[in-house]
């Protein structure tokens, strides 16, 4: 049998980066006046057939063989030392590096499309890759010139590899409460304690890797304790030449998700001095301005809908290699829905990252208006996209039954790589939570006023088929919904304490609500596109389903249509009954009574 190997719709791309991205803005800016919508495509394509040719053959192996820890060493499978090898080779690591760094500098608006490539074809590596590359923009943008030169340029090319150092036995990356410490020494400071589950915190790789560690300045009066963001590298160089830093990797878990990604537990300075410096200070009223970092945000949605889009593309590909057949009216529509939320998913996460670009380059309101969209969207994204791409995965392999355990058809892989992965970054309730608590609360409602104003801007009133004046009319209903709800909201924040309390009960109720509103608007969006693109083929929109029968070239287009109306329908029209649950504020789960517990 044949291992699946991965595939992608490069005219899907295109389409994207024309009507969701809008690259052809992006050129005029001086940081990419280089580049043209048809080079970017060229990228993307060479990206595509790296994958396929290259790292997904790797990707069922490393699931397999996972990763090993002999006598305190991890050991990767040797086909991913070979393709590592060959990621760097072909400048696959800092995508959005400066070009002055050995980057590609790209728009997060086209890196995207190359991180979805490369997450569907092999997690494991692109998780590397990818939080390389965002460790490196981040030194470039707050670090010190001699941290610039001495960590930028081989991380961009992948020389070194980097991770995040966060979570320790105790907490789950509660800044207050973490014990590492940070002790002044001059020019750098000992850095002393220990993380767990650190990803890509060993392995073998390349020949350093830099932790960025949260640690708390030891020097700091207690009750006014100070934290910081620390480089500390694997090895440090001294004199020209690369020494033990005292990094001791203590445990590798056995992780049921993606085992080839090395979760590891490190201490620091246990056997000797361990040294790291002062990359920033962190504000511990909202340490999620820096550890949850947009980009390294961003990089959790991007694995989700890249795994719920390569389930999709394995249907599809049973479906050509005729062991699934899509005669049965209940799998059809379950294909559909399944195209439906990662078309869905998959415009709404390149619109993130257009906002991303458009942030680093507007200027005053406009770049107010971009700064609040990013941070909205990017937080509902990090958990809307994980459950829907669960959702469809899920799908996937009951349309599949047992050949989803199969080498040709690894949906089971992707599911396992998809729940764990949701788990990384705060559980889904948890940024739930602070999305109602933080980010919808922020200056009296601000982030979804601005949101609102985003909708208005798009003309809805050139729809010209039935399906899509459907839509339209579903979603705007939804939407009034969704303000009277929001209202409530408001309100609440300035009621007693335990009301506001009460509706936490429904934080994830809300999110997912906010994520159908995007995701409907975004398959909207898509179809007003795709109606477009019909007209300049003249078609007859009274006689579309024939035409698009007739011609092959325009079933695309057809389906776009369909599916907004399909998300609206099936979705949308159902969701006024989880807002009056919400409306309700129903208590009963904290008027429940447990054992040892008094009223």
């Amino acid at each position: 049998m044949n291992t699946y190997t991965y595939s992608a719709d490069l005219e899907e791309f295109r389409f994207l980066l024309e009507n969701i991205v809008q690259v052809n803005v992006l050129c005029h800016a001086p940081a990419f006046q280089n580049y043209s919508l048809e080079g970017f495509l060229e990228t993307i394509e060479e990206a595509v057939s790296f994958a396929k040719e290259e790292l997904s053959l790797t990707n069922r192996l490393g699931d397999e063989i996972g990763v090993l820890f002999r006598d305190g060493v991890v050991v990767t499978p040797a086909a991913f030392r070979e393709a590592w090898e060959k990621i760097v080779e072909q400048k696959w690591v800092g995508l959005t590096a400066k070009q002055k760094y050995q980057g590609r500098q790209l728009p997060e608006s086209v890196a995207v499309a190359i991180r979805e490539v490369m997450a569907a074809s092999n997690g494991a590596l692109n998780n590397l890759a990818q939080q390389t590359n965002e460790i490196s923009n981040l030194i470039e943008t707050f670090g010190n010139e001699q941290q610039k030169e001495l960590y930028c340029s081989k991380l961009a090319q992948g020389q070194w590899t980097a991770t995040l150092s966060i979570t320790e036995p105790q907490v789950e990356g509660e800044l207050l409460t973490i014990r590492a410490t940070a002790k002044v020494k001059g020019d750098y400071s000992l850095i002393s304690g220990t993380k767990i589950m650190v990803a890509g915190g060993d392995h073998d790789l390349s020949e350093n890797i830099l932790h960025l560690v949260v640690a708390k300045i030891k020097d700091a009066v207690e009750d006014e304790a100070g934290f910081g963001l620390f480089l500390v590298p694997k090895y440090r160089l001294e004199a020209g030449n690369l020494v033990d830093n005292n990094l001791s990797t203590d445990n590798l878990h056995s992780t049921p998700g993606n085992r080839a990604l090395p979760y590891c537990d490190i201490s620091y300075g246990k056997e000797g001095e361990c040294q790291g410096t002062l990359l920033m200070e962190l504000d511990k009223t909202k340490p999620e301005s820096v550890l949850f970092q947009q980009g390294l945000q961003q990089q959790s949605a991007v694995q989700s809908m890249a795994l719920a889009a390569a389930a999709h593309n394995t249907v599809l590909q049973a479906q050509s290699n005729k062991v699934l057949s899509l005669d049965d009216a209940m799998t059809r529509d379950g294909v559909f829905s399944m195209q439906a939320l990662v078309e869905g998913l998959r415009g709404l996460i390149y619109s993130s990252a257009f906002y991303l670009d458009c942030k680093q380059l507007a200027e005053g309101a406009q770049k107010e208006t971009f700064t609040d969209l990013t941070e909205l969207q990017i937080r509902i994204l990090k958990v809307y996209a994980s459950q829907k791409g669960l959702q469809v995965v899920r799908e996937a392999m009951q349309l599949l039954g047992e050949l989803a355990y199969s080498d040709e058809y690894p949906v089971e892989q992707y599911y396992r790589e998809l729940l764990a992965g949701s788990l990384f970054g705060g559980t889904n309730k948890s940024n739930a939570q602070e999305l109602l608590t933080q980010t919808l609360a922020k200056d009296e409602g601000r982030l979804f006023q601005t949101l609102l104003e985003q909708f208005q801007q798009q003309d809805m009133t050139s729809a010209k088929t039935d399906s899509l004046h459907d839509a339209v009319g579903i979603w705007r209903d939804f939407l009034g919904g969704a303000i009277v709800l929001f209202g409530e909201l408001k309100g609440e924040e300035d009621a007693e304490q335990s009301n506001h309390a009460k509706f936490l009960l429904h934080a994830d109720r809300i999110l997912n609500l906010l994520g159908d509103l995007l995701l409907g608007f975004q398959l909207i969006v898509q179809a007003l596109a795709a109606e477009k693109e019909l007209k300049k083929q003249e078609v007859n929109f009274f006689n579309l389903q024939q035409d698009a029968l007739n011609n092959p070239a325009l079933r695309k287009w057809y389906n776009k249509i369909l599916l907004a109306e399909y998300f609206a329908v099936n979705i949308l029209s159902q969701q006024e009954g989880q807002i009056q649950i919400i409306l309700r504020n129903s208590t009963l789960a904290m008027d429940a009574l447990y054992e040892g517990e008094q009223l």
